[in-house]
């Protein structure tokens, strides 16, 4: 652009400048100018396609100074109507500036309100957040603005679906089989999509659904993306709200019961016997100093708080409502604002769902539960033992999601020919079962688990706390465990 404005001011030259043809130079930049921005404002809305997720990415952090080096290709880096083209392997250097963003690369020295960079080819970009370890890989392209607080920047990710959903099952779904990973990608693909129908924001981290980039699209999942691409849930026609849990304890839960939201009818409760045989989760218990729990929950909900006691369950066994008992008084909470309470206290791993009992013994509170998460929707622990006893993606989703069906959501659904770190492989695909029911015992020879591994407790499965509604779905569950056999 610079270029062209230089070479249309040349052919004229210094003398028109008191001439007419200076004004018909004035026109022309006018018009040229205009045009160019039209032409921008055509390829961002071509860029806000359907087979296109919009993801904030690295939220968590401030991003006040971000370096985005691309790689295997150029980077075009735009401004309103002005853009720049950086080398493969040349740094670009971001600084916010309150209301602005400064651009810094070789010996150029730009200010911005707003930036977009892409890849010149099939390439991709890391992104790194200056004074952080936590470097990123990503495709498409990257939005950048200043926030509106003006404390660091907003990077937006406008990523092929397929590369989304694939780094999406690799950062969520840890576990070593591909039925699993297929209903996997069928789910993470809806909730994206539906959340973008409904004008939902989406991030990178368990508010939404985990993102991590391209270096979690390893070639399996890969493999499962590519293998249902474009596949979504819908009930009656529309996408369902495809929320998702670690693991629910052997029952899964209803959203009414979560959330206290108007029933769905594909999100209702049913026995699980799949996740009971082979999730970690199947059954837990955590004591604490009675004192300690009561001063904790005081502060947290702002009562003096002598006895705790459930007060409510709902018909699927979720506490729905705690009961705390003061010197002036008491005061009943939900049950997720409850677990929500003491995981932020004591770790994710002390109350791991609100599918628990809760008892008093010499002094301590014991509470003894089941399952990992929320427990709507899909069970990821279950999903990998329907898929261990030999069940097809589209049999665990019938299983999790009653009565939804199969849809493709667009016809572009080829996977995305950006840079890969992994080429799927082929594998022998999974025999489907011809029927089955939610009461069948799960063949023991079936379900063997490879060990995922243990880990801290803060690094654990399961961190999904928002007891509002089911508009982000995830627990940190068996993404951050080791992934045997992939």
């Amino acid at each position: 652009m610079p270029k062209a404005i230089g070479t249309l001011c040349r052919y004229f030259g210094q003398k028109t400048m008191h001439s007419r043809t200076g004004t018909y130079l004035g026109t022309l930049l006018v018009v040229f100018v205009a045009l160019t921005q039209q032409a921008t404002a055509e390829h961002l809305q071509a860029e806000r396609r359907a087979d296109v997720i919009r993801v904030s990415v690295m939220d968590h952090l401030s991003l006040e100074k971000v370096r985005i080096t691309p790689r295997a290709a150029g980077l075009s880096l735009r401004s309103e109507a002005t853009s720049w083209s950086i080398e493969e392997g040349k740094a670009v250097y971001l600084e916010n500036r309150g209301a602005f963003i400064v651009v810094l690369f070789g010996s150029e020295r730009i200010e911005a309100a707003a930036l977009v960079l892409e890849p010149e080819g099939p390439g991709a970009m890391d992104v790194v957040s200056v004074g952080s370890s936590d470097e990123r890989t990503y495709t498409g392209s990257l939005e950048a603005v200043p926030k509106e607080d003006g404390a660091g920047m907003t990077l937006v990710n406008l990523v092929p679906i397929e590369d989304y959903v694939a780094s999406v099952v690799g950062s969520e779904y840890g576990l070593d089989d591909i039925e699993g990973a297929k209903a996997m990608a069928v789910v993470a693909r809806t909730y994206a999509l539906n959340a973008m129908q409904q004008q939902r924001p989406l991030v990178d981290s368990d508010r939404s659904q985990v993102y991590l980039g391209l270096q979690r699209a390893t070639a399996a999942t890969r493999l499962a993306a590519a293998a249902t691409a474009g596949e979504v849930l819908t009930w009656n026609g529309s996408m369902i709200d495809a929320v998702y849990s670690a693991s629910n304890g052997g029952r899964t839960a209803s959203n009414e019961s979560i959330w206290a939201t108007s029933a769905l009818p594909y999100l209702t409760s049913r026995k699980d016997p799949f996740d009971a045989q082979v999730s970690p989760h199947a059954s837990w218990q955590f004591e604490i100093d009675e004192k300690r729990l009561e001063q904790t929950v005081s502060e947290t909900f702002g009562i003096e708080t002598r006895a705790i006691r459930v007060d409510a369950r709902a018909p699927d066994g979720r506490v729905t409502r705690v009961l705390l008992k003061g010197k002036q008084g008491s005061k009943t909470v939900s049950g997720s604002a409850f677990r929500a309470a003491l995981a932020r206290s004591f770790g994710a791993m002390s109350v791991r769902s609100t599918y628990f009992e809760l008892k008093e013994k010499r002094r301590r509170y014991v509470l003894k539960g089941q399952g990992f998460g929320h427990g709507v929707g899909l069970s990821q622990w279950g999903a990998h033992g329907m898929a261990r006893a030999g069940r097809s993606y589209e049999d665990i989703l019938a299983f999790y999601y009653s009565g939804t069906q199969l849809a493709r959501f667009s016809p572009n659904t080829k996977p995305s020919e950006h840079y890969m770190l992994a080429q799927a492989e082929p594998r022998e695909p999974t025999r489907p079962l011809a029927s089955w029911t939610s009461e069948e015992a799960v063949n023991p020879e079936n379900t063997g688990v490879s060990d995922p591994g243990t880990e801290a407790a803060d690094e654990a499965v399961g961190t999904s706390l928002n007891d509002k509604a089911p508009s982000r779905s995830s627990e940190k569950k068996a993404s951050r465990r080791r992934r045997v056999g992939w």
